[in-house]
C-alpha cells in the first residue's frame, strides 16, 4: 500500500515485478536442481550451528532423513572429540572473524547414524542474506579412497619384501 501513491501506477509497475518474481523463482528452482542432484553431501547451517538444509547426498553418506536433522545442531554429524566444541569453533569465529576452516578444504571424520566414524573431505564457506549468517558444507565420503589407498600400499610393501627376497635368495 505504501510503496505505490496510486493504483494506476501499482499497475504500470505491475510487469515488472511479474517478471522479478519469475526470474527469482527460476533462480530458486536452479538452486533447487543443483543442490539436490549434487553428487556431494551439501549441509547448510546458521550461525548458531543449527542444519536448516540437508540434500538427498548428505542423507544417503550420513544415513539421516531430513526430518532427522533439520533443526538439529550439526554437531550430530560429528564424532563426541569433535562434536563437543563445535559450537565453540562458530562463536569464536563470529567473534574474531579468524577463519580456521572456512575457506579452506581439510580432511576431517564423520560420523553416520550408525555411529560408524569415517573419513571425509570437507570444503566450507560462509555467506550472508538478509543480514543473517549461514555455513554451507560440501562433504565427500573418501572412505573408498582411503581403503584403496591402504591395499596400494600393502601390495606395494608385499611386492617390496618379494623383490627383496628374490634378490637375498638370487
Amino acid at each position: 500500500d505504501d510503496l505505490f501513491l496510486t493504483v494506476e501506477e501499482l499497475a504500470e509497475r505491475l510487469p515488472f515485478i511479474a517478471k522479478r518474481m519469475r526470474v527469482r523463482d527460476a533462480s530458486r528452482r536452479q538452486f533447487v536442481a543443483i543442490f539436490e542432484n549434487a553428487v556431494d553431501a551439501i549441509i547448510i547451517i546458521d550461525d548458531r550451528g543449527s542444519i536448516l538444509q540437508f540434500n538427498q547426498a548428505a542423507q544417503k553418506v550420513f544415513g539421516y532423513s531430513l526430518e532427522d536433522v533439520i533443526g538439529q545442531n550439526v554437531s550430530m554429524l560429528m564424532p563426541h572429540r569433535y562434536s563437543r566444541n563445535h559450537d565453540r569453533y562458530i562463536s569464536n569465529y563470529l567473534e574474531t572473524g579468524k577463519r580456521k576452516v572456512i575457506g579452506i578444504g581439510r580432511e576431517v571424520e564423520g560420523q553416520r547414524k550408525s555411529g560408524d566414524v569415517f573419513p571425509m573431505d570437507l570444503a566450507l564457506s560462509e555467506f550472508t542474506t538478509e543480514g543473517s549468517v549461514f555455513f554451507a558444507g560440501i562433504v565427500r565420503d573418501i572412505s573408498e579412497r582411503r581403503r584403496l589407498e591402504h591395499e596400494i600400499l600393502r601390495t606395494s610393501e608385499h611386492e617390496r619384501r618379494r623383490v627383496g627376497q628374490d634378490l637375498h635368495d638370487g
